[in-house]
């Protein structure tokens, strides 16, 4: 089967819940190409089999990898096709073709994140003079012009901008101008190569490299990331970059030099130079189980927020793997493998195994497994609101090929564009196709939670006095005069809030913001911010103080603070490198 040997690795298992299940809810599914399909340009040639891992889909457009064969003979031959419209095939490149002097051997497409209007980004190896030296290098395909035009990146045996030299590329991500790409490892890893304008090169930055600190993990630092990147711009202009990092303990215990145990990650992102971590398997707690993540893997990105594959071990000792966001602000689980299969009696979900990929675009996609009581084996293509709520998009149960009308056996790579959803299949006649349709609907609201960033955080338990907290940090695109609503958490129980209204703040002449709330039933209970502009463009740093509060014993870190405009957009963040003392929770970086 054309699966067969990434799928043995993706033994799922879902959290569902009956509440949060809607029975499947998806249009008519549409083959984009597949199994004998011709080759757009080239004659005589037709689709054999699929590229799998790779697919995007962004409006009207869709772009995969997939191989093809002659009529003429020879072998399969790899090519990146874009649908630019229903029934509109595009080919962009293919095995063979010449790009800058060399040609193509090899070609590596992103899942999701390689589309971004009429721009394609991709990997080739290439090869100079054949037989005769190979490299491998990052293109952009301009799909606007007319012929296509390419834009080459970075490539092997270029100069990172840290002065080294690069030893290999992986399959870039693109966002607008924004463009990045995870570098090969030689003796270092160099690191993730970021430029949030492909056109200017002097721009581009190594924010993530070997030996880089980790927010949020003070002894640890990054050794290498995982080459899955996701990326998206930002309504302040710039770029937001994620990716799944490895970490090492800063300790040579053996004395050798070097890492001496990778058993962490985590899950970070990079906006405006600041690295941000949204979930590490050190102190960040799964929602599902009350305990520390054993594993993250494959980071989405979508509004700011991130959504991703993480796991937990249960009472047992057996790993549950689920999907989680922080869509809300916080870590919240969408769906794990610890909840019953809805609607489906006599099937269940496997408690380990969920697709690698997760997409994450309005709605988060995922392709799951599940099974029968005699251990039958099934897949399905599930669309979740980041709240939970699920939508089963195609199943190897019930969904049939339009093209043949066979039942489908294997799925793979569903990539999302809101309600919009493409994935590969196999039926049980051995077609191989890309399909499209629309799947559930959209969520009622966004993730308009914007990652701030917590520089230090005191809470002062209750004792002789209530207790009070301290916030210091930057926030990025916050109306400071438009009324806000802070909530405050520990590790805990904590969880206490206050406001002020656009009538406590007063704009000074320097920029700076200055709010105060005075209590008027609690004798002096009040809630002060200040918001300072940084010089950058939209950034503030901000110091919140509110006293009088509940914080009870014991306290444990990470420290968090959810900042709401009134009838605007959130902010919110975490710091969870904390010391606890007899009467306070300090924690700061």
């Amino acid at each position: 089967m054309l699966f067969a040997p990434l799928l043995a690795s993706l033994v799922c298992a879902l959290v569902l819940t009956l509440s949060s299940f809607v029975p499947p809810a998806s249009g008519a599914l549409r083959l984009v190409a597949g199994t004998g399909s011709p080759v757009p340009g080239h004659s005589g040639c037709t689709i054999t089999s699929a590229g799998s891992d790779s697919v995007a889909i962004e409006g009207n457009r869709i772009a995969f990898r997939t191989y093809y064969e002659c009529s003429s003979g020879g072998d399969e031959t790899e090519a990146i096709l874009v649908e630019d419209g229903p029934g509109n095939l595009i080919h962009i490149v293919s095995e063979g073709d010449t790009l800058d002097g060399a040609v193509v051997q090899d070609l590596s497409m992103r899942f999701m994140w390689s589309l971004s209007g009429t721009r394609l980004a991709f990997s080739a190896d290439l090869e100079l003079s054949p037989p005769g030296p190979t490299f491998e290098a990052s293109y952009i395909a301009n799909l606007a012009d007319s012929p296509i035009t390419f834009t080459r990146v970075i490539a092997e045996g270029d100069t990172l901008p840290d002065g080294t030299e690069a030893a290999g590329v992986s399959a870039p991500v693109i966002a607008g101008l924004a463009f990045a790409s995870d570098m090969d490892e030689d003796s270092t890893w160099p690191g993730i190569f970021f430029n949030e304008n492909f056109l200017n090169p002097s721009s581009a930055t190594l924010p993530i490299s070997e030996a880089t600190s980790v927010p949020a993990a003070p002894g640890y630092t990054i050794i290498y990331a995982d080459s899955d990147l996701a990326i998206q711009e930002t309504a302040a202009g710039n770029a937001i970059l994620a990716a799944e990092v490895t970490l090492c303990p800063d300790a040579d215990v053996d004395g050798g030099g070097g890492c001496d145990v990778a058993t962490d990650n985590a899950v970070v992102t990079v906006q405006g130079g600041v690295i941000s971590t949204r979930a590490d398997t050190i102190s960040s707690i799964n929602p599902s189980s009350g305990t520390v993540f054993t594993d993250l893997d494959e980071p989405g990105l979508f509004d700011g927020a991130v959504a991703f594959k993480g796991a937990y071990d249960d009472t047992l000792g057996d790993g549950v793997e689920g999907i989680y966001t922080d869509c809300s602000g916080a870590l919240t689980k969408v769906f794990d493998a610890s909840d019953p299969v809805p609607g489906l009696p006599g099937y269940s979900f496997e408690s380990e195994g969920f697709a690698l990929q997760v997409g994450f675009d309005q709605n988060i996609t995922n392709q799951v497994d599940f099974e029968s009581s005699l251990g039958d084996g099934f897949e399905m293509i599930v669309s979740a609101h980041p709240d939970g709520t699920l939508t089963d998009c195609a199943n190897t149960v019930s969904t049939t090929n339009p093209a043949t009308g066979e039942v489908f056996e294997d799925l793979n790579d569903a990539a999302v564009d809101g309600t919009s959803i493409a994935f590969w299949a196999e039926d049980t006649s051995a077609a191989v196709g890309l399909f499209t349709g629309t799947c559930g609907t959209l969520p009622a609201s966004g993730c308009s939670t914007v990652p701030l960033t917590i520089t230090r955080a005191t809470l002062w338990a209750d004792g002789s006095k209530p207790g009070s907290v301290t916030y210091q940090g930057t926030v990025e695109g916050i109306d400071p005069s438009s009324g806000l609503t802070f909530t405050v958490t520990d590790g805990l129980t904590t969880n206490q809030s206050g406001s002020v209204g656009p009538g406590d703040c007063v704009l000074q002449n320097s920029g700076t913001t200055k709010c105060v709330f005075k209590d008027p039933v609690v004798n002096k209970k009040k809630v002060k911010a200040v918001f300072r502009p940084t010089g950058n463009p939209g950034e503030y740093s901000f110091k919140l103080q509110m006293n009088k509060l509940s914080i009870p014993r014991p306290q444990a870190g990470p420290a968090s603070l959810t900042i709401v405009e009134t009838g605007g957009g959130s902010f919110a963040g975490s710091i969870a490198s904390c010391d606890i003392g007899t009467k306070k929770l300090v924690c700061k970086n």
